[in-house]
């Protein structure tokens, strides 16, 4: 399912990001950690309009079992005011 994901996002020209989306969401759903990542990323950068809540939720999932990558990605989503 995560290959899938990866396949719409970064190999199809232009990227498929709803096909992207399901895909990452259904290997987060099973515990895939990289999967948590990119579908937080997406939700953050890729999809219109940026869904900030659901980007925080899937980082802040895969932060949580130790994905430096995501805990770094969560630092940009703090409000500024910290």
């Amino acid at each position: 399912m995560y290959a899938l994901g990866v396949l719409h996002s970064d190999l199809t020209q232009p990227p498929n990001i709803e096909a992207a989306r399901h895909w990452f969401e259904r290997a987060a759903e099973d515990g895939h950690i990289d999967a948590m990542y990119n579908l937080g990323y997406l939700y953050a950068k890729s999809i219109a309009p940026p869904n900030i809540e659901e980007a925080r939720r899937w980082l802040q999932r895969a932060a949580d079992t130790g994905h430096t990558d995501s805990m770094y990605t969560l630092g940009f989503l703090l409000p500024s005011s910290m």
